[in-house]
């Protein structure tokens, strides 16, 4: 573990005990330290920025730690971050009570570098089993920049077999020279804490009149704004599936609602962006290209 990119919140009322604790995590290496005066404090800190590990003192004013530790296990945007609970206080049924809510340890104040030390082993364990955000940040790249292998091939057919189920019936390839070759694309942001890729999902719409011809008359399919809900709600169904896909693989992704997109790639992205085109003609799903990644 590098613990130069580790970021690390204190957070306690004694100003004395900020500092005891941040001189031993610096003999143990760490250089980002932050501190918090109380718990409302640093809510306001971890919903601004990125950290992994989260000292709490237990009695504090304002907020105090325990109350903290509940709301925070209670939101999954701090599920990646180590919470170790800080307390003069050592009964068993209040360190107990700490882990319960969900702390990897707890610290009887004082401490002597030794112990200390030792109790961060249990937390160095938990961050390597929930995969810190920078594996999560590699392993994100390295999954989406595949154009081929298991990855891609496994993707491909789960959101074909999505698509293709319903509407009833299999995709068969088409000429779509002898039709008007216009896309439309939907747009849906996928996120992971602060961590966000958008997908954005490019149909062909020869595509989505052959599939809808089952559901749709021919007069409905000369509206513009029939096609373009359908696609939205095909969207909405296969980013889920992509979704699930990706949360079976490790991650913990939310989904925001489709929107309609330019089917023009831009120019200079800022975010992580997903090209996914569907189309008859080729009749399998491309992972087109992956763009500039710019996660937080």
């Amino acid at each position: 573990m590098d613990k130069s990119k580790i970021r690390i919140l204190a957070v306690d009322d004694h100003l004395l005990s900020l500092r005891l604790i941040g001189k031993q995590l610096e003999l143990m290496g760490f250089k980002d330290i932050q501190t918090a005066s109380n718990g409302e404090e640093a809510l306001k800190r971890l919903g601004a920025e990125s950290f992994d590990i989260v000292f709490l003192d237990w009695a504090m004013p304002v907020k105090d730690g325990f109350t903290l530790l509940k709301e925070c296990r209670a939101d999954s945007r701090f599920d990646s971050i180590a919470f170790v609970m800080l307390s003069s206080e050592a009964q068993a049924h209040l360190i107990q009570e700490a882990m319960d809510a969900g702390a990897v340890t707890y610290i009887v104040k004082p401490v002597t570098q030794e112990v200390f030390e030792e109790k961060m082993k249990s937390v160095f364990a938990w961050l390597d089993k929930r995969k810190p955000r920078g594996d999560q940040r590699k392993l994100l790249e390295q999954m989406l920049n595949s154009t081929d292998g298991e990855f891609t091939e496994a993707l491909s057919a789960s959101v074909m077999d999505t698509i293709e189920a319903m509407f009833g019936q299999k995709l068969e390839a088409a000429d779509a020279q002898k039709r008007e070759n216009t896309a439309i694309a939907v747009g849906i942001m996928l996120e992971q804490g602060k961590e966000k890729a958008r997908l954005r999902l490019v149909f062909e719409r020869h595509l989505l009149e052959d599939l809808g011809s089952k559901v749709y008359s021919e007069e409905e399919l000369k509206d513009e704004g029939v096609i373009k809900d359908a696609a939205s709600e095909v969207a909405n169904v296969v980013c889920n599936k992509i979704k699930a896909f990706l949360n079976a693989r490790g991650f913990q992704l939310t989904m925001g609602f489709p929107e309609p997109d330019s089917p023009e790639l831009p120019e200079k992205p800022d975010e992580t962006t997903i090209n996914l085109h569907f189309s008859l003609v080729r009749n399998t799903l491309s992972v087109r290209s992956v763009l500039q990644v710019n996660m937080s």
